[in-house]
């Protein structure tokens, strides 16, 4: 789907125009001047993906931009590996089936084509509730599924440790496989790598065709790596830090 139809789709599904964005996006910069300790966003088009993810609520899109840029700096962990040149990517290109997960959750690096920013996640158990909010209120995408399958047979706790944590709207799109074959029942053959029973190219295929796409996205991660705030020019408190998980502690959790 070329960039301006996936627009079109989006602005119809929320009722809105393109001079309505437009506006919108001419708004936000406008509240980014009363914001001296962000960072200045690359782009009207990374605006317009953080308007499109809050449904074109302007009050939650500013929470987000500053959440999102707040979190670059307090959670390094989370953005420090998306540079095609750090180690971690370079050793993930060398497993085809890590590289391949990458791919899916980067598919940003069609960059502003499809309204998502570049921002990759790993998990370490003692971030776990931190990346739990990061994926819920600071990712810049709107997921429709997530589909696991072969999974070991810890799975089914560590799903109930997941339920803690995410909104019963994320929960429900969560869908275990006993095996690849009912894949296709979600995902259509066109897509699916031939790995798993579609039509696709192969992962191995595939990674080569990512590596390729990130190299001429190199400037674009050099860039984003210098996006954080500078707390000394914060002109209010961040509000409900605490509840966002930027600072403070966690309650304990209990799993049935």
């Amino acid at each position: 789907m070329n960039p301006e139809k996936r627009k079109a789709l989006m602005l119809s599904h929320f009722g809105k125009t393109n001079k309505d964005l437009e506006e919108d996006v001419k708004l936000i910069k406008e509240w980014l001047k009363t914001q001296p300790h962000l960072p200045e966003i690359p782009s009207d088009h990374m605006i317009a993906s953080f308007i499109w993810i809050n449904k074109f609520s302007l009050e939650k899109t500013k929470q987000r931009i500053d959440l999102y840029y707040t979190n670059r700096s307090t959670m390094p962990y989370v953005f420090q590996f998306a540079n095609p040149k750090s180690q971690f990517m370079k050793t993930s290109a060398e497993s085809r089936y890590l590289h391949f997960f990458l791919c899916l959750y980067f598919l940003s690096t069609k960059q502003n084509i499809d309204y998502t920013s570049k921002n990759p996640y790993i998990f370490f158990p003692r971030n776990k509730v931190k990346l739990y909010f990061f994926f819920q209120k600071l990712l810049n995408s709107r997921i429709k599924q997530f589909h696991f399958f072969n999974c070991p047979s810890y799975v089914d706790l560590l799903f109930k440790l997941c339920k803690q944590f995410l909104k019963p709207k994320l929960y429900e799109r969560i869908r275990i496989h006993k095996s690849t074959d009912t894949l296709l029942d979600y995902i259509p053959a066109e897509v699916l790598p031939s790995d798993y029973g579609g039509k696709e190219k192969s992962v191995e295929e595939l990674q080569k065709d990512w590596n390729a796409k990130l190299a001429e996205y190199q400037e674009v991660f050099d860039q984003r790596d210098g996006l954080k705030v500078n707390e000394s020019l914060r002109p209010t408190p961040l509000e409900n830090a605490e509840a966002y998980g930027v600072q403070g502690t966690f309650k304990n959790l209990s799993v049935d």
